[in-house]
């Protein structure tokens, strides 16, 4: 199970810009400290937390892209509509 989320992560990745994919990368699959990805980096801890909280928020998005996308793919597949419409309230 671990290993397909890692693999789902990776897939994701390249919604992130160089700078973010390499710090989100050494943090997250490195496990090592913002503090220390900044001192390896020659940067502030602040920048490191600001470069893993967009990461994380590019990647989010992506996720919720990429899942709607195959939930609509899905439906169309099965032959029903690309959207319900709503009866007006009476």
């Amino acid at each position: 199970m671990r290993s397909e989320m890692l693999s789902g992560l990776r897939a994701l990745l390249h919604v992130l810009n160089k700078r973010e994919r390499s710090i989100f990368e050494t943090h997250f699959f490195g496990e090592l400290p913002p503090a220390e990805i900044a001192r390896l980096l020659g940067t502030s801890s602040a920048s490191v937390y600001n470069s893993i909280s967009r990461a994380r928020a590019k990647l989010r998005q992506e996720r919720t892209r990429v899942t709607l996308s195959l939930y609509v793919r899905r439906r169309a597949e099965q032959g029903l509509p690309r959207r319900n419409v709503l009866p007006s309230p009476p």
